[in-house]
C-alpha cells in the first residue's frame, strides 16, 4: 500500500519509499511561551507599560511592512533569468501557474505585506476589545524575529543562494504538518512534479 492509501495494481512492485524528513524545530517556536512564563514569574504588570507596548507594536509592524516593500522593489530589479512553477490546491481542483523569478518574490512579498496589516487589524481589535496588553508584547517580539528567517531577507540582504531549504517556491515550514504526516504526500510525489524552477540555457 502506497503512503497515499491507494493499492497498487496487481503484479506492480513499488519500490520502498524513504520516510518523510523529520520535522524542524526552531527555538523560536518557543519564544511565545518564554516571555508568558518570564512575566508570571516576574510578577510583570504590562498594564504599567501599554503606552510603551502600543508604541513598540506599531513602530514593529511599520518596521516590517517597510522591510518587505523594500524587498520588493529589490525584487523588481532582479533579473535572474527562469521561471518558478506556483502549485495552489484549489477546492476539488489543482491549479498550476508559472512566474518569473522576479514576480514570484514580488508576490511574496506582497503576501507579507498584507499578512502584518491583517495582524495589525486582530491585534489591535483584541487590544481594544479586552485591553490585554500581552498580544502587543508578543507581536512587538516576534515580528522582527520571524522577519530574520524570511525566505526573501534571507536571499536579497544576506546573500544566499536560493537553493535547498531557499530554493523556490518557498516551503511553508508546518511542525504540526511534519508530525502528522500531512506533507507525506508532497514529499513523496516531488520526484514525478515538474521543477520547481526552470533555469533559462545559457547563450
Amino acid at each position: 500500500q502506497t503512503r497515499t492509501g491507494r493499492r497498487p495494481p496487481a503484479g506492480v512492485i513499488m519500490a520502498p519509499q524513504p520516510p518523510p524528513p523529520a520535522p524542524e524545530f526552531s527555538p523560536k517556536m518557543f519564544a511565545v511561551p518564554a516571555m508568558m512564563i518570564g512575566v508570571r514569574m516576574l510578577k510583570v504588570d504590562l498594564s504599567e507599560y501599554v503606552v510603551i507596548l502600543r508604541v513598540l507594536y506599531v513602530v514593529a509592524t511599520l518596521c516590517n511592512i517597510a522591510l518587505h516593500a523594500y524587498l520588493y522593489q529589490l525584487a523588481s530589479a532582479n533579473a535572474t533569468k527562469g521561471s518558478v512553477v506556483v502549485i495552489e490546491k484549489l477546492p476539488g481542483e489543482t491549479k498550476k501557474r508559472m512566474l518569473t523569478v522576479s514576480a514570484y518574490d514580488k508576490e511574496e512579498a506582497l503576501k507579507k505585506i498584507k499578512s502584518a496589516l491583517m495582524s495589525f487589524c486582530v491585534v489591535a481589535g483584541i487590544h481594544y476589545k479586552w485591553g490585554s496588553p500581552m498580544p502587543l508584547l508578543f507581536q512587538s517580539v516576534m515580528a522582527p524575529v520571524n522577519a530574520t528567517d524570511d525566505p526573501l531577507v534571507q536571499i536579497y540582504l544576506r546573500g544566499k543562494s536560493a537553493t535547498g531549504k531557499l530554493q523556490r517556491p518557498f516551503k511553508v515550514h508546518n511542525p504540526l504538518a511534519d508530525l502528522l504526516g500531512a506533507n507525506a504526500d508532497d514529499a513523496a510525489a516531488a520526484p514525478a512534479a515538474a521543477p520547481a524552477v526552470e533555469s533559462a540555457k545559457t547563450e
